[in-house]
């Protein structure tokens, strides 16, 4: 049996065993109805009026399907997948207030959980917010910092930390897991699962989007729904499916099922996002772990114009070493007056007689590019070339430390990314340069992203050198940013 929204646009499965009760459905709609608010962005204080896809394929199937024997609630867990913005938050904090005050469930506990507490605190906040913004609400609870409660029965909501051993003896009637992905590990889950036994429903709504990696609690979570081997957990993932374009602006509307999400939107997180960073964000598609595809092939294809140097203009070089397996790269790069850089490649490998690579060859290169060129900066990553930075320096080359720590490497890599976008990069399709630019892919860090192997065999040298190089290039536009000089 399938239970369908009036327009039949919408629906989801009646579990064999379960059947569909209108009223339960229809009490907790209208619950989020009449007792919640918004409380964000231009719908501040208006009612939260469910979309239908909210209605019909999460808020009716978890509280309207009911067990057949007993008419208790059917799903004890949920796993609700959807892209970014598409109010994950809002309905999480509805869902938590109702489980909170009008499910029926005598001293409620109900827990928001997530990576930290800052995290968790976000659904926790909104739910506050909406209690704050609603008289009746405002009379049956008292919103503190981090809990709720109920004074007439007890029932109360928190925000917990991530420290799973925290939550051991709990007795859970609801939680709230936000931002599954992002978990380091199962624990707090298990913790908050196995200490609902004693009560009768119990549910567990996980809300997500997919995260960086085939790995972790999120991806086996959602393999187990995907299996539909525990007819108690419900799963509705939204988001565009494998094989799809990613570039195609009809896979993004249909992977956003949020009204107030628009393809100009889409279009900007599109040209400014490398490719798998787009997907995981607002497609909700796990990667594949393939290389590559940190931007579409076209737009570093239309940066293979021809580099053009002149010599008597500031030039900047960006050095990426490596001694043994990796390649060593230096890279070349000039910024003409309408922001455009224009690269110049050379790459060196380890001797395979010897093992290694004799850094010697790299520093007559500086040496030569700083002859004939008007180079003002040489950033160089200290990795195994401090020798050769301290005799540079002492010959009076502008070598500075450029270390690839994540506080450099991701404004560096996130401003090439940008430049390729826009066309502002002249590579001359470098047979170095677009070999490491089509094995690149991206790893996302604290405050961003940068780019990163896919294969532990992968040579990027030659783009790490160019990012590297057009950083330094950059600032020295805008006269902004560090410069460690060696002397």
């Amino acid at each position: 049996m399938r239970v369908r929204d009036p327009s039949g646009a919408y629906g989801f499965p009646v579990p064999t065993g379960a059947r569909y009760d209108e009223a339960r459905a229809e009490d907790a709609v209208q619950f989020i109805r009449d007792y919640c608010r918004h409380v964000k962005a231009r719908w501040a204080g208006q009612p939260f009026i469910l979309e239908p896809w909210q209605e019909w394929q999460v808020i009716r199937p978890l509280f309207g399907v009911v067990s057949r024997r007993t008419g208790l609630r059917w799903y004890r867990e949920a796993l609700v997948g959807l892209p970014r913005k598409n109010g994950k938050s809002e309905v999480a904090a509805a869902i938590a207030l109702y489980l909170l005050v009008a499910d029926k469930e005598p001293a409620a506990e109900v827990y928001s959980l997530a990576g930290d507490r800052k995290q968790a605190s976000l659904v926790f906040n909104t739910a506050a917010q909406m209690v704050r913004a609603n008289p009746l609400l405002r009379a049956m609870c008292r919103p503190f910092r981090s809990v709720i409660e109920v004074p007439e029965d007890g029932s109360l909501y928190r925000a917990l930390s991530a420290d799973a051993d925290l939550q051991h003896g709990l007795s859970p009637s609801g939680a709230i897991i936000d931002e599954y992905h992002v978990h380091r590990n199962a624990e707090q889950y298990e913790a908050i699962r196995t200490g609902t036994g004693a009560r009768l429903q119990p549910l567990i709504f996980t809300i997500t989007t997919a995260g960086a990696e085939q790995k972790g609690p999120a991806w086996d979570l959602y393999q187990r729904a995907l299996a539909r081997s525990d007819p108690h957990l419900y799963l509705l993932w939204i988001g565009a499916p494998d094989g799809a374009d990613p570039s195609d602006p009809s896979v993004w509307r249909a992977a956003n099922p949020a009204t107030w999400i628009t393809d100009e939107y889409l279009a900007d997180q599109f040209r400014s996002l490398p490719l798998p960073v787009f997907e995981r964000l607002h497609l909700n598609r796990w990667p594949s772990g393939g290389a590559g595809g940190w931007v579409p092939r076209a737009s570093w294809d239309g940066c293979g114009g021809r580099p053009v140097v002149d010599p008597d203009l500031p030039c900047y070089v960006g050095v990426d070493a490596a001694p043994r397996r990796d390649k060593t790269a230096v890279v070349l790069d000039q910024r003409d007056a309408e922001g455009v850089h224009h690269l110049l490649c050379w790459t060196w490998q380890a001797d395979p007689d010897l093992g290694y690579l004799d850094f010697s060859v790299v520093e007559e290169h500086l040496r030569d590019l700083y002859r004939g060129f008007n180079v003002q900066r040489i950033a160089v990553d200290p990795y195994a070339m401090i020798r050769s930075m301290m005799v540079l320096a002492g010959e009076g080359l502008p070598v500075e430390t450029f270390d690839q720590t994540h506080a450099r490497m991701v404004p560096a890599s996130m401003g090439f990314h940008q430049l390729v976008v826009e066309g502002k990069v002249r590579h001359g399709n470098d047979p170095e340069l677009t070999s490491a630019a089509r094995a690149a892919s991206v790893r996302e860090v604290a405050g961003g992203w940068r780019f990163d192997k896919a294969r532990a065999s992968d040579k990027i040298d030659a783009l790490v050198a160019a990012t590297m190089a057009a950083r330094i290039a950059e600032q020295e536009a805008s006269n902004d940013g560090p410069r460690v000089l060696v002397v």
